[in-house]
């Protein structure tokens, strides 16, 4: 089984989650701000799922290996959205999406 398996079958409850809990969603925007190196730095978050972390964050580029999930960034954020699929080696069929 993928790894991927759990986002791909989830994902449109992903960003549900976080719309339920605004309050939490923001607190960990806000500690992960914290973290983050200098503005206008050069930044990749690894397993970027639909982008709701990487946008608001300003980080440059986002990649993810579920395919649902890339998606939904691309559908969500459009053209601003900057996370990349990176196929999972061990799913059934790989697909690349390019925002």
């Amino acid at each position: 089984m993928p790894v991927t398996d759990p986002f791909d079958t989830f994902s449109g409850l992903y960003d549900m989650w976080f719309e339920t809990h605004a309050g939490l969603y923001e607190n960990e925007l806000a500690a992960v701000r914290r973290l983050m190196p200098e503005p206008g730095s050069r930044t990749i978050e690894i397993g970027a799922g639909t982008g709701r972390f990487a946008l608001p964050l300003g980080i440059g580029l986002g990649v993810e290996p579920s395919a649902p999930m890339a998606g939904r960034a691309l559908y969500e954020q459009g053209r601003t959205c900057c996370v990349r699929l990176v196929p999972d080696p061990g799913a059934r069929k790989t697909s690349v999406l390019y925002p």
